[in-house]
């Protein structure tokens, strides 16, 4: 795994790319240092690495403390860029998610960064319905004060889903 970290560093982009996503993919487990590596790539300054790597880091949230702890980082204290990344990661990773990111996704719905609630509202719709009912005071807060009106909408959208028969 040496080798991949490593190409993770190369110039070519599609070496670096290619590398990521197979330190990001790795079954059943990933090693300790190798998740030590994705967390430093989350956190560094190249933005592209750090959003690959959160979603590695998604995929290991629900057996690994410290891939979920990196993740909710990234949530309460990314720049936006990182923190719509970091949502974007939750739903995409296809695994169970931890309740505690999943319920900081409702934290995020009162954001003054419309793009940022926009994104949060879409993870929670994709995470179902113990997404919403997790988050469901926040989302009828945001129906209800919400000053952008499709916004509250989607928030509406999502609360009507837990009554409706599907």
């Amino acid at each position: 795994m040496l080798t991949t970290m490593n190409h993770v560093q190369d110039s070519v982009p599609r070496i670096r790319t290619n590398s990521l996503n197979a330190l990001c993919t790795l079954r059943p487990d990933i090693p300790h240092e190798e998740l030590q590596f994705l967390i430093q790539l989350a956190e560094g300054q190249d933005d592209q690495l750090a959003s690959r790597a959160l979603f590695g880091l998604a995929r290991m949230a629900d057996s690994h403390v410290d891939a979920a702890n990196a993740i909710e980082a990234a949530l309460l204290r990314g720049s936006p860029n990182r923190k719509l990344s970091a949502i974007r990661a939750l739903p995409a990773a296809g695994r169970p998610i931890p309740q505690q990111l999943v319920s900081r996704l409702g934290d995020l719905l009162i954001e003054d960064n419309t793009q940022i609630v926009s994104a949060a509202l879409e993870a929670i719709g994709r995470l179902g319905l113990s997404a919403i009912r997790l988050n469901l005071i926040q989302l009828n807060q945001l129906a209800e004060t919400s000053a952008d009106v499709r916004l509250a909408d989607a928030a509406r959208q999502l609360i009507a889903r837990q009554y409706s028969p599907h």
